[in-house]
């Protein structure tokens, strides 16, 4: 395989009606070198649907978790990866869809052996009856505006601008040596969380920020009513997460570091802010807390600023 072919990931779970629609967005791309398909314990016909997908396409290369568990979407994605043969690896989900000529810009600019990755924007849909609807006015997910790669960890950790989505990246795949792989203890945010990581370590730059390159997809299947409940629980996670992966590969970045104690402090003492101002011995437990997650948080003022503009807004 040459250098400028893709590997794609494509996990499944339970998506077997729009998973052909994905795979042959991305045949239809002419450097797709392959597919790698991993159905995550599915329930539905998404295990038959690849298998035929395999039969009718030499390149598509289909696996499932031992035993044909569930095992959740960063596992997924993880065994996808290592069987990944091409030099760059790029991510479909699996009711989504790659426009025409998804790679084309973002190849030329990996082309540079400085850059490890890049991402661009996508669209929004909904299936309906079959049939892919636009969203209306356009919706898009994505960083809108240049970023210095420099200034991409701040900016993710910080939110600002949001994130990029799996389905406009590509990445070489000598990063995952670097980053190590998704996080599988995450039932969510484990993209967020590698998409810093990466940021952290490697060099992704924009590509085009104009022209979407897949189209990301709502439909009934598709419950985010979970979210409401797990995602507090995983933000909490993942950025406690990080702080210590950040400590322990730059111990001596204390921008890194001081970047991600602000987030994890001013966002615990918002969301404790009641019980901080009610309950002095409730307070002390908070101040405990945070020094035994990382004894530094205790003595940032930015933190502390934060989260006093958050409880009194006006001042």
């Amino acid at each position: 395989m040459t250098d400028q072919k893709i590997s794609v990931v494509v996990p499944v779970f339970n998506t077997g009606k729009y998973l052909a629609a994905a795979v042959e967005s991305a045949m239809n791309q002419p450097e797709t070198g392959e597919v790698i398909i991993v159905d995550d314990g599915s329930t539905d016909d998404s295990w038959l649907v690849a298998k035929t997908l395999s039969q009718n396409y030499q390149q598509v290369h289909i696996f499932q978790h031992e035993g044909g568990i569930n095992r959740g979407i960063a596992a997924t994605r993880n065994l996808a990866i290592r069987q990944c043969q091409c030099p760059i690896i790029g991510f479909l989900d699996s009711d989504d869809v790659y426009l025409p000529h998804a790679f084309t810009a973002a190849l030329k600019i990996l082309a540079d052996p400085e850059v490890d990755g890049v991402y661009g924007i996508v669209s929004v849909a909904y299936w309906e009856n079959g049939c892919l609807s636009l969203a209306e006015p356009p919706e898009y997910i994505g960083i809108r505006q240049r970023v210095a790669p420099a200034d991409l960890f701040e900016v993710l950790v910080n939110g600002r601008l949001k994130s990029f989505h799996a389905n406009s990246l590509l990445v070489k795949r000598t990063l995952f040596e670097k980053t190590g792989l998704f996080d599988e203890s995450l039932v969510l945010k484990e993209d967020v969380e590698m998409w810093i990581r990466m940021a952290a370590m490697g060099n992704l730059v924009p590509g085009d920020l104009v022209n979407p390159v897949a189209i990301h997809t709502y439909h009934k299947t598709r419950s985010m009513n979970r979210m409401a409940d797990v995602l507090p629980r995983m933000n909490k996670k993942y950025r406690l997460g990080l702080l210590t992966w950040i400590t322990r590969k730059f111990p001596h970045d204390h921008d890194k570091i001081r970047l991600m104690e602000i987030r994890v402090g001013a966002e615990f003492l918002q969301n404790n802010h009641l019980f901080f101002l009610l309950r002095p011995g409730f307070a002390l437990a908070i101040l405990l807390y945070l020094a035994a997650l990382h004894p530094r948080i205790v003595f940032n003022w930015e933190v502390w600023k934060l989260a006093i503009k958050y409880v009194f807004p006006s001042l």
